[in-house]
């Protein structure tokens, strides 16, 4: 693994660490007066959001302009495979390395429960892991999209940055008076492309499955058209 993989790692623990203790500040000054469900005060936080928005350039803005700036993509491309698995490889590999980088935030509940005594409904982490997988596969292809247009890794980065600040943005305007002049195809856009809103969906116990099926076309939308840049070189 690369020295980035080490920080990315290192970075979401200690921005899940802080989330997680500034959550317990949360419920002993609240005196579990809390309103349901509880465990949103603690997912649906800055810290994590803007731990989310800089993970994901971080993750994928070397997987395959590096290879091209090293010389390596030719190499790997004379091999007796086609472009598709190479694509797939490096998308899988990153998406389990980004929900592996969110298990201390689920962990950290666990060790709560074990020192408070006191059970609680799991159901909804279940739902959130659900959706988080949903929406990191399609951050994930579109980072890869974004690595493979271009030899600068930094390019790549900005490019992610962007549309994760974009997603993010969705959420504001949505919860904005903004939003109340929007048509109504508008306003759905925004509830569809808002990650944060379909956490409080899911960390409510209600699994949105046509937003979680929504990422996961925009995945796959953008896994083919990493593919198909790819196949451009032939020609080039």
């Amino acid at each position: 693994m690369s020295p980035i993989g080490y920080l990315v790692l290192g970075g979401m623990a200690m921005a899940q660490w802080g989330a997680y203790w500034d959550f317990l500040g949360t419920l002993s000054e609240s005196r579990g007066a809390l309103p349901e469900p509880i465990v949103r005060f603690y997912f649906v936080a800055l810290l994590t959001v803007f731990a989310l928005v800089l993970e994901v350039p971080a993750l994928t803005m070397r997987l395959i302009a590096e290879e091209k700036r090293t010389g390596s993509l030719e190499v790997l491309l004379t091999a007796p495979v086609n472009e598709a698995p190479i694509v797939l490889s490096k998308f899988l590999a990153t998406w389990l390395f980004f929900l592996i980088s969110w298990l201390p935030a689920g962990l950290f509940l666990v060790a709560l429960r074990v020192e408070a005594d006191t059970p609680f409904d799991y159901r909804p982490l279940l739902s959130f892991y659900v959706a988080l997988a949903a929406q990191g596969a399609a951050f994930v292809a579109i980072g890869l999209f974004f690595s493979s247009m271009t030899r600068n890794q930094i390019v790549a980065a900005v490019l992610m940055f962007v549309v994760m600040v974009f997603f993010v943005a969705c959420y504001l305007v949505k919860g904005s008076p903004t939003a109340m002049g929007l048509p109504p195809f508008a306003q759905t856009a925004l509830g569809r492309m808002s990650f944060i809103h379909m956490w409080q969906e899911s960390l409510a116990g209600q699994l949105p499955i046509r937003d979680v099926l929504v990422f996961s076309s925009l995945g796959v939308f953008f896994l083919f058209l990493s593919v198909k840049v790819l196949e451009t070189r032939k020609w080039s």
